[in-house]
C-alpha cells in the first residue's frame, strides 16, 4: 500500500478498501455519520482533546496530512464533515462506471453512481439509525 501523504491518498486508499470489502456485492451502500455539536458524544469527544483546541483544515487533494495524524486532523468538527463530504463525492466519481451501484448517504443526503428506485426520505442523523432505515428499504426491494 502506498503511503497516505496528501487527503487525495485518504480517498484512494477508502475508494480501494470499500471495493475490496465489497467485491461480492452488486450493490454497497455506504453510510457515513453526522456529528451534531449539541450531542453528549461530541461533548465526550470534547473532554477527550485534553484542553487541545481543534484545527479546521482544508479538506482538498492537494491538502497534505504526512506529518498530522489522523485525530488531529479530525478534531475539528467542519474538517470532519467536509472529509465526508470529500469522501461521498470521490466514492461516487471513482466509480461513476461501475457496474457495482454505490449508494451513499452523509448528513440526510443520498447519492448514488448509477439511477436506482429512491430510498424513501428520512432526517434521521445518526449513522446506526440510518443503517437500519437503509437496510430495511434493501430487504423490501430484494422482497418486493
Amino acid at each position: 500500500m502506498a503511503a497516505v501523504v496528501t487527503v487525495k491518498d485518504v480517498s484512494v486508499c477508502f475508494n480501494d478498501t470499500l471495493i475490496n470489502l465489497t467485491r461480492h456485492f452488486n450493490e454497497v451502500i455506504v453510510v457515513f455519520n453526522t456529528y451534531r455539536a449539541d450531542t453528549p458524544k461530541n461533548r465526550t469527544r470534547q473532554r477527550r482533546r485534553k484542553e487541545k483546541d481543534p484545527v479546521q483544515y482544508q479538506v482538498r487533494d492537494e491538502t497534505s496530512i504526512q506529518h498530522i495524524t489522523l485525530s488531529r486532523f479530525l478534531s475539528h468538527d467542519q474538517t470532519k464533515a467536509s472529509l465526508i463530504e470529500y469522501l461521498t463525492e470521490k466514492t461516487l466519481d471513482y466509480n461513476k462506471d461501475s457496474l457495482k451501484v454505490i449508494i451513499t448517504s452523509a448528513a440526510s443526503h443520498k447519492r448514488s453512481n448509477r439511477d436506482v428506485h429512491p430510498f424513501p426520505d428520512n432526517n434521521h442523523e445518526e449513522a446506526d439509525v440510518l443503517m437500519i432505515c437503509l437496510g430495511v428499504s434493501a430487504t423490501a426491494k430484494l422482497h418486493g
